[in-house]
């Protein structure tokens, strides 16, 4: 007597990702992740250019500084999706794309903070190497000269 454990139907992909409700129709959920996905690569990009950094730490400062205005922007807009996330409140707006900004950010005010401490630590190493040459020479400058 042979087993068939092999089931009479597959499940279909369609039936499994069907509750994720991800469709063509739904842009903000292309658009979104895209967006941070931009500004991250963007960081990273700019890791060692300060002049690019303050671009974009400016830009996005002013986004959240309008962040209020925008949600009220993309509550009005029909064609970003089916369902509108854009509450009166701003959770959603607040939650899905003003945290990701602000921990970009914080990150650039890190990475700042860090490159200005390592720059005043080499600038006190400096300093006190010229101190101890300077002594040094004034050591040998004010010596008394031995008489033979």
């Amino acid at each position: 007597m042979e087993v068939n454990w092999e089931p009479e139907t597959e499940p279909s992909f369609d039936l499994y990702w069907r509750h994720f409700d991800i469709s063509s129709e739904d842009k903000l959920f292309w658009i979104l992740p895209g967006f941070h996905v931009f500004h991250f690569l963007l960081l990273f990009l700019c890791w060692n250019h300060e002049l690019a950094q303050i671009f974009n730490f400016l830009f996005l400062g002013s986004f959240l500084l309008v962040a209020e205005k925008i949600n009220e922007f993309m509550a009005s807009q029909s064609w970003l999706s089916k369902t509108n996330y854009f509450d009166s409140s701003g959770m959603f707006f607040t939650f899905a794309i003003s945290f990701p900004v602000i921990s970009h950010l914080l990150i650039l005010v890190i990475l700042w903070v860090k490159r200005t401490a390592d720059q005043l630590v080499k600038v006190k190493r400096q300093e006190i190497k010229l101190k101890m040459k300077k002594s040094r020479e004034g050591e040998i400058l004010d010596e008394p000269k031995k008489e033979k």
